[in-house]
Parts: structure tokens; C-alpha cells; sequence
């Protein structure tokens, strides 16, 4: 087995090549099947108050999907969703 290498770190996120750490929550990589990214867009009415888009992470497992973390940047939700499909293809090839 490889030594557990840091894929992104970013405030209270970290993706490893076994895990995904958001705040207290820790899931494993090896739970987890897939991931995917989506926006969440606010009303008519929230956006005439500037109420931006929210981006969220949504990880499948065995067990169903989880909202893994939520953000209104699009730059992080991109990067860490490709942090973490790099740590399942890692998972698969060496595990």
C-alpha cells in the first residue's frame, strides 16, 4: 500500500488518497463510488437581493448520496471534485 498523499487542502477541506475531511466529518475514499457537483440556484426574488448560486458536492456511496460540502465558489467545488475523483481512480488502481 502507497503512503496516504494529500490531494488538495483547502481551509477546513482535505482530500488524501484516503480520505475526504470536511470539518469533523471524515469519509473514505474507498466508500466512496462517485462524485459530482451541483448548482443550486436561488429564486427570482433572492436574486434581485444578490443572492449568488450555491455549489455543492455530492458524494455516492453504498449507502446513498451525501452532500459532501457546500460553496458559493465555483472554483473550489470544481477543485475539489477533481481532487477527488484523482483519489477514487488512486483507490481502484492500488487498493
Amino acid at each position: 500500500m502507497k503512503p496516504e498523499k494529500t490531494l488538495f487542502q483547502r481551509n477546513d477541506l482535505v482530500v488524501t488518497t484516503s480520505r475526504f475531511m470536511v470539518g469533523s466529518k471524515t469519509y473514505a475514499i474507498r466508500n466512496i463510488v462517485s462524485t459530482r457537483g451541483i448548482e443550486i440556484r436561488p429564486g427570482f426574488l433572492s436574486r434581485l437581493f444578490g443572492k449568488r448560486p450555491e455549489y455543492r458536492v455530492l458524494i455516492t456511496t453504498s449507502a446513498g448520496e451525501l452532500s459532501g460540502y457546500n460553496s458559493s465558489d465555483a472554483t473550489t467545488i470544481a477543485d475539489l471534485l477533481e481532487a477527488l475523483d484523482k483519489a477514487i481512480a488512486s483507490s481502484t488502481t492500488n487498493g
